[in-house]
């Protein structure tokens, strides 16, 4: 019996020269395709050959197939090292932005974000709020729309 499952290809892009460090998937079971065959828990890297809809410039993509039954819940993760030049300069402080955009037609997903910051750093100001403990930003966020997260920090 195929259980009621809602279906998703994850897409996550980042900086080309960001490195994929870690991943949380799952795989999905073989009872849930016709063909039942298993689809590994795998990350795959998405380049632009013979895809119409292409990258961004300056992005890699990468992604994931990923199926949630009816009333579950599945958590997902991807740790990521990026370049330096993320963070820049402005007076006297440092700027670390996000953009998390949302796919058209999905349902409002909930979205938790850590960023570790540089060693010593004190934060000045968050754009959503969220909690800076022990050198690393969290915050717990809904997806409804595209999100901006703006932190702004001093290093000593």
């Amino acid at each position: 019996m195929i259980e009621r499952c809602y279906w998703n290809y994850l897409r996550v892009y980042t900086l080309e020269e960001s490195e994929l460090l870690d991943t949380f998937l799952h795989m999905v079971p073989a009872k849930w395709f016709i063909s039942e065959d298993v689809v590994p828990a795998q990350v795959d890297v998405l380049n632009n050959d013979g895809v119409v809809d292409e990258n961004p410039p300056g992005l890699r993509a990468y992604g994931s197939m990923v199926v949630i039954p009816s009333a579950e819940e599945r958590q997902t993760m991807f740790t990521f090292a990026l370049p330096q030049n993320v963070v820049q300069k402005q007076a006297e402080a440092w700027v670390y932005q996000l953009h998390i955009q949302k796919q058209p037609g999905t349902i409002a997903n909930p979205v938790a974000i850590d960023v570790r910051l540089p060693e010593g750093a004190r934060l000045i100001s968050t754009e959503p709020d969220g909690i800076f403990q022990n050198g690393t930003w969290h915050a717990d966020l809904t997806l409804r729309t595209d999100i901006d997260i703006k932190l702004v920090f001093r290093i000593p």
